[in-house]
């Protein structure tokens, strides 16, 4: 006996059998050897025969399990990135930005330059009020060098150090200071 599968091939009306020994059900996809290549096609049923005309082959069964669980996922990927998105849009990119600062010490410090200059301060004014991490209120002042602040406490007025315009700048950056009014 000789076992066989008949199939129609995409978009043909026509009912073609080849020889198979693979485990086949009906509408299964399935690779078959023709006269003009290979070509996929739908199992439309199989049979033992003691005599058939086929002389080519199924080459094998498709499995679209592999194809179906990539598109899946696929679509599970691009469905949460739209939820992502979706959900940034409620927020303002100076929000997102503030957010960005708090774990990534450049961007702070491209955000308190932005809002220094947005503010009309820049860090060699003559001048500022600020507060430290700890809640402490203290008021910088530059000197003639131009390249130190003394640095004041606005309880005492006395002069508790002097720093040097690159620790300043650095100290408001990374937001261990913050300027106030």
């Amino acid at each position: 006996m000789i076992k066989v599968a008949v199939v129609k091939h995409n978009n043909n009306t026509m009912e073609y059998v080849f020889k198979t020994d693979l485990d086949l059900e009906s509408g299964d996809l399935v690779v078959c050897d023709t006269q003009r290549g290979y070509e996929t096609a739908r199992v439309l049923r199989t049979q033992e025969v003691k005599c058939s005309d086929a002389k080519k082959w199924i080459v094998c069964k498709v499995d679209l399990g592999e194809h179906i669980s990539k598109v899946n996922k696929e679509n599970r990927i691009k469905n949460l990135k739209e939820k992502i998105d979706s959900k940034r849009k409620n927020y303002s990119s100076q929000q997102i930005n503030t957010l960005i600062g708090q774990v990534d010490s450049e961007m702070a410090s491209l955000l308190q330059k932005l809002e220094s200059l947005q503010n009309g301060r820049d860090h060699n004014m003559k001048e500022f009020f600020f507060v430290d991490l700890t809640g402490k209120k203290f008021k910088a002042l530059l000197r003639d060098d131009r390249v130190t602040y003394s640095i004041k406490s606005t309880f005492s007025n006395e002069v508790i150090t002097d720093y040097d315009t690159d620790i300043v700048r650095g100290c408001l950056a990374n937001g261990a200071w913050k300027i106030i009014g």
